[in-house]
This record gives structure tokens, C-alpha cells and sequence, in this order.
């Protein structure tokens, strides 16, 4: 079967992803934990306290403190943090530990505000705040060897498998909002308890059946997920459950789960998915999937945290089965539709990631993303999600089976772990994405099989091995124990195209280089960004900027003004030329409120 290389094996040594976890590690983490103090969220918590007035604990602010929590295990699992955030730490987890229901249950809206709602709607994110806590208890494990939160979390499943599978005493089957599943097998992996599959196996097989509650598509539960083959409903909620089926069909070898995970990553990834690895179109529908081909740009939802549940699912896929195209979607999410949600500064956050920004538009008092970052949400998943992602991130590098490891994604860093008893190790020497040259050196691997992805984006990679290409994978044997193998991927800028369903985007495209889609801003080109074009043979400059990332330029073109300023006259349309620039679409909003564009008219 196979497994992951967990990312405290991994240490990123420069490059790109390790400038990104240096700013979680010293900016995002303190900044969502003085929110967090600030709106209540931590000191709620403490059961003998009062609530500041107007901080009632909110059904969800468990969920919120804990993702906070695993991330900042994250960041000490990899050495990062000091003695200070492990103190923080350390008080959450005896505040759970100390309030803690006798029966095992913990939740600090429902024990102090409204204990008569235990269990009573599907809706109100119980089982979805336990599951954090589950992967809260996991991290923290991994970053001190404490099983305080393990012991925790044993006694809640113990609880919650009482009331679901045993007395069937609460008023639904299975979660409103998923999560717990996937957080379920992540304590089997930790424990090797069994009982944790079993409980994951029942949620997911409960899931959509006759006569269950919740029965809506808004939350995945319309009919049996393995007989789901479209996306629908609630798109985080979708991307955790997906996860879990994934890990599943791997771990159980469950061929009907593992044909519905290629059905629903198939249906996402070639109809209901922005250029950017965003989903979930539809605000109005409930941050939700719509229909096919339903993609806007100015008022799409794409929440940061369907982003990330879209990357979850991916990597499971990539170890469910080697194929490029799992690694390229959670690639393309990763610096991209993920990415976007963090202020260059590192402290503040985007919900929603739009492709299209016109500040005016809030004048018509309509609904539409917001155009800045800010600090702290009402509802504040994102950012502690966003903690964890950056903590963990070299997650998405490795998975192994019994003599192959297969290499994902590209980061500058050097890994070491045990394989069956022999000490192993690999180093990645990259600029990726900036540049598309990796130096693979390989210690210890003798006999073993590597498997390398080709990026989607690539038509001409080269390996310094003899490879054979299956299901996007380069594969070569390493024949000594110190083996330096050279990959070239060949990078080029390319205009990207839209299926011709996705109507907002007939007759424009978006600019990509590598796994980086690009964006214009007013702040740059000038306002009114319909106005620019640029040609199909369009010749891009590289243009690096300390703070934005590698920036391009070409050559391109405006709409001129009409002379005679008439709102209508016959069509006579007249461009002027104009040097058009490109930022990475994760840095734009950090300059001041500005238009915003992925997607150019082509001339």
C-alpha cells in the first residue's frame, strides 16, 4: 500500500515554499492567534471565565482555535516556533483536556452557551469541530510526543461512536459539515487503532442513504457517495469528503469508492474549477458547485479553504494512484488559488479569491468579493487553515509503495526517513517555480524505483536517467547509494484558453508560466483592463520583483477612447500600443484597492 513521507521528515532549505513558511512561521501564526485573543475565540476556552460581553463562543470557534492549534504543531514539528508559542500551545490542549464532558465529549459552544442542542441538528458543525481537534491531536503528537489530546480525542470517538453507531440517539446520521472522516483515519494512522477506520467507514458508507439525515446536496448527502459521480453542494465540505473516500479506497483497497473519486476529481477538474484551482462558484448557492462550465470571474466564491480541501483530495488521489494529472490540480491550487488568500505581508486574509476585481462595482450595493484583505473574519477558517497548509506543505512532496517513491512536487529541501530498516535520503536543489531546473541527490536507495512527475504544463521535460513515461511518471532505477539525477522541465509562458462553455472567458486568456497564473492590475496597466489585449503570439519578458514574486511583461494593446466621447456610434474600433505587465495572481490586492484581471482579450 501506498504511503506519505509525513513533512516533519522533510526541511525545506530555500526557495520559494521555505520564504513562505519563514512568514507563516514569524508573521501569519502570531497574527491569527492575537485575532483569535482578541474576538474571544482563545479565552472562551477556559470554562471558569466569562465571556467578554459580545463574544459568545460561536458554533464553529472550537474549529477555528484548533486548525490554529494544528498549525502551529506543524510549524514545531519542523523546528520553527520558540518556547513561547509552544506555551500557547500547551494551554489550549490542558483547557480541553481539563473541560472535557465525563461521557468524552468537548465543545465549548455546546457545553457553556446551549447544552440542550447537543446532537440535535446536523448543521451546527459539532462533529466538524471534533474533527479539527482530532487532526489538532495528531500535530500535536508529532510535535512533542505528548498523547494528552490523543487520550482526548480516543474518549470523544468512544462517545461519538456511542451515540451514532450504537444508541442511533442523535437527531442525524452523519455530518452537516464533513471533516471528522478524514480526521478519523488520520488517528488510525497516528495510533493504529482500528476503531477510528471503523467510525470513518460508517460515515462515509451512512452517507446518502434512504431515510438518513442530512438527504441534500448541499452537504453531499442527495445519494450514496459512491454513486456520485458529479460535484455538488457546499465545496469544502465536498473536498474533505472526497479526501476521506480517497484514503479509504487506499487504505481498504475499495475499488467502488476509489471509481467514484476518479469520477468526482474528473468532474471538477475538467468542468467545475477555475484556472486558478478555485471551486465552489456560487456564493448565493451556498459557497457551492453550480452546473457545468459555470465559472464567473467577477463573482465567483471560491473560498480559500475550498482551494485547500481541493489540494487535500488531489494528494490523496496521487497516492490512491500515480497519475500527473492529481499532482498538477493540487500544483496549480497550491500556488495559486491557496496562495491568494494570504497577504504578502502574511497577516492578512482573503475568504473569497476572485479572477476579476472593479472596486466601482460596490457603488451598485450589490453582492461581490471583497476587494482588500483583512485581519480576522466572523467566520475565520481560512486563516488557521491557511497556517496548517504552510506548516505542512512539504505533506505534498513524497508518497512510497513497496520499492518505488514517487516525487509529486518540487521544493528545495532534503528529506531523510527510514525505508524497511535502511536509512534513505533525498535533496532537491530548485529555484521552483521561478525555475525549472531540479537536482535530485539520492543517498541510500540502491535497487529502488523513482518516480518523477511531469508537470501537465511541461511538453519537453529531460531526465538525466533512462525513464519510461506512465500516467504523466518518469520512471528510473538508482543503481548505486549516492545518486545525482538532473531534471529539466522547460518552462515556458503560455496563453491559456477557456473550454468555450465557460462563455464569461470566449475570446480572452489567461497567462501561465509553470504552475504560476498571472494577473493584470489597474495599478500597473491603468484602469479599465477590458480595454487591454494582447496577441496570440504575445512574447513575454521576465521581470523578478523582490516583493511580487517573477513578474512579466509583452508588448499589447488598448481600445482607444472614441475622439468624439459618443456613448454609441458605428463600430470602429482603434488600439493603441501599450507595454501590458503581469503579476503572479497570489500577489495581487497587496498594493492598494485596484482593477483586477486573469483573463485578457486576445487580439
Amino acid at each position: 500500500m501506498t504511503t506519505h513521507i509525513p513533512y516533519y521528515k522533510t526541511k525545506l532549505t530555500g526557495g520559494f515554499w521555505k520564504l513562505k513558511q519563514d512568514l507563516n512561521t514569524a508573521h501569519t501564526i502570531p497574527a491569527v492567534y492575537e485575532r483569535f485573543k482578541e474576538t474571544g475565540r482563545i479565552i472562551t476556552l477556559d470554562f471558569e471565565t466569562p465571556w467578554p460581553q459580545g463574544q459568545e463562543p460561536h458554533i464553529y470557534w472550537l474549529s477555528d482555535v484548533v486548525k490554529w492549534l494544528e498549525g502551529a504543531a506543524d510549524t514545531l514539528a519542523i523546528g520553527q516556533g520558540d518556547n513561547e508559542l509552544r506555551e500557547k500551545c500547551a494551554w489550549i490542549v490542558e483547557q480541553i483536556a481539563k473541560y472535557q464532558a465525563e461521557d468524552g465529549y468537548f465543545n465549548n459552544h455546546f457545553q457553556r452557551v446551549a447544552p440542550e442542542k447537543r446532537w440535535t441538528d446536523w448543521n451546527l458543525h459539532e462533529l466538524y469541530c471534533a474533527g479539527h481537534l482530532f487532526e489538532a491531536a495528531v500535530a500535536w503528537k508529532e510535535a512533542t510526543g505528548e498523547d494528552t489530546l490523543l487520550n482526548v480525542s480516543s474518549k470523544f470517538v468512544d462517545y461519538i461512536e456511542r451515540v451514532f453507531v450504537t444508541e442511533k440517539s442523535a437527531a442525524f446520521q452523519t455530518p452537516g459539515h464533513e471533516e471528522i472522516e478524514l480526521a478519523l483515519i488520520k488517528l488510525h494512522a497516528a495510533t493504529g487503532d482500528e476503531k477510528y477506520l471503523r467510525l470513518a467507514r460508517y460515515f462515509v458508507d451512512t452517507r446518502g442513504t434512504p431515510g438518513t439525515i442530512p438527504n441534500v446536496k448541499a452537504v453531499q448527502a442527495h445519494k450514496p457517495l459512491r454513486e456520485q459521480t458529479e460535484a455538488e453542494g457546499h465545496a469544502v465540505r465536498a473536498g474533505y469528503i472526497y479526501s476521506a473516500m480517497a484514503d479509504l479506497a487506499r487504505i481498504d483497497g475499495d475499488e467502488s469508492l476509489a471509481k467514484a473519486c476518479r469520477a468526482l476529481f474528473a468532474n471538477i477538474s475538467t468542468r467545475r474549477m477555475s484556472i486558478t484551482g478555485g471551486i465552489g462558484s456560487s456564493a448565493a448557492k451556498g459557497e457551492a458547485f453550480t452546473f457545468d462550465y459555470d465559472l464567473p470571474n467577477i463573482n465567483t466564491y471560491n473560498e480559500t479553504c475550498a482551494a485547500i480541501s481541493l489540494a487535500m483530495f488531489a494528494r490523496r488521489m496521487s497516492a490512491l494512484e500515480p497519475d500527473s494529472r492529481y499532482g498538477d490540480v493540487a500544483e496549480l491550487c497550491l500556488y495559486n488559488g491557496i496562495l491568494a488568500g494570504l497577504s504578502l505581508d502574511g497577516e492578512k486574509f482573503f475568504y473569497e479569491c476572485p479572477l476579476e476585481i472593479h472596486p466601482r462595482l460596490k457603488e451598485r450595493n450589490e453582492r461581490f468579493p471583497i476587494t482588500q484583505r483583512v485581519a480576522v473574519f466572523s467566520c475565520s477558517c481560512c486563516p488557521p487553515n491557511l497556517n496548517r497548509v504552510l506548516g505542512s506543505i512539504t505533506d505534498y512532496l513524497y508518497t512510497k509503495d513497496a520499492d518505488t517513491l514517487y516525487i509529486h512536487h518540487f521544493m528545495d529541501s532534503e528529506t531523510a526517513f527510514d525505508w524497511n530498516g535502511k536509512a534513505v535520503s533525498v535533496k532537491q536543489v530548485t529555484d521552483y517555480p521561478w525555475d525549472d531546473h531540479v537536482a535530485f541527490v539520492f543517498k541510500g536507495m540502491a535497487g529502488r524505483r523513482i518516480a518523477v512527475r511531469r508537470p501537465g504544463w511541461s511538453d519537453n521535460c529531460s531526465l538525466t536517467a533512462k525513464t519510461k513515461l506512465t500516467n504523466g511518471y518518469y520512471y528510473f532505477n538508482i543503481t548505486s547509494d549516492e545518486e545525482t539525477i538532473q531534471y529539466d522541465m522547460n518552462v515556458e509562458v503560455k496563453l491559456m484558453s477557456a473550454h468555450t462553455n465557460v462563455w464569461e472567458d470566449i475570446g480572452r486568456a489567461a497567462v501561465q508560466r509553470g504552475p504560476v497564473v498571472y494577473c493584470l492590475e489597474a495599478i500597473d496597466n491603468g484602469d479599465n483592463l477590458r480595454a487591454l489585449a494582447v496577441t496570440p503570439d504575445a512574447k513575454f519578458s521576465l521581470k523578478p520583483d523582490d516583493r511580487l514574486g517573477l513578474c512579466l511583461e509583452t508588448a499589447g494593446w488598448r481600445v482607444k477612447v472614441p475622439a468624439d466621447g459618443k456613448l454609441y456610434a458605428p463600430y470602429n474600433e482603434q488600439w493603441a500600443e501599450q507595454t501590458l505587465r503581469f503579476i503572479p495572481y497570489y500577489a495581487f490586492a497587496n498594493r492598494g484597492e485596484s482593477e483586477m484581471s486573469v483573463f485578457v482579450r486576445v487580439k
